[in-house]
């Protein structure tokens, strides 16, 4: 027979044990869902970045190309402030919008020749995240917006830009 001193450490060694596999299903939990979908808080994430750009291209719309960094406090206030409604909203504005992180090796997907979303951000010489890039084809219509501080005028550029680079899109036609 257990005297209520042993059940008291009994129970508790239970307890913290189920405690422990508790926290650790919830880490593994946790480590699979970030694993197995890195692109679910992405705006659009590198496997859009094909079918994006060539719908931009037959409608004679900007790309706008967000480039992040994972961890990055700016890039997910950029992205939950201010561009996850343009992505949102793309149809109505006339815009497409793909997210891609500067440091993902990756190739994306459809892209030939095959690059990583490392290798397009070093050929567009974008070397801080965030930056938002606005482009026809291969060329930049409106000036880029590099980093992000805070929202009390950022809305107000990235409107401009908007505007700029649909009026250079619209001004040049559809892309071949």
């Amino acid at each position: 027979r257990m005297t209520p001193a042993w059940r008291f450490v009994a129970r508790r060694r239970l307890l913290a044990r189920a405690a422990l596999a508790c926290l650790a299903a919830g880490a593994g939990a946790h480590d699979a869902a970030r694993a197995s979908s890195p692109d679910d808080t992405m705006l659009g994430g590198p496997s859009s970045y094909v079918p994006e750009a060539r719908l931009a291209s037959k409608r004679g719309e900007p790309l706008l190309l967000f480039f992040s960094l994972e961890g990055c406090v700016y890039c997910e206030a950029l992205r939950a402030e201010q561009l996850r409604h343009v992505h949102a909203r793309r149809e109505t504005l006339g815009v497409r919008l793909v997210e891609m992180r500067i440091d993902d090796d990756r190739p994306i997907p459809g892209l030939e020749p095959a690059r990583s979303p490392r290798q397009v951000a070093a050929a567009m010489k974008v070397r801080i995240a965030p930056t938002l890039l606005f482009l026809h084809g291969e060329r930049e219509v409106a000036e880029r917006l590099v980093g992000y501080s805070n929202q009390d005028f950022y809305g107000a550029y990235l409107d401009e830009r908007i505007a700029t680079a649909r009026a250079a899109s619209a001004a040049r036609g559809p892309s071949r």
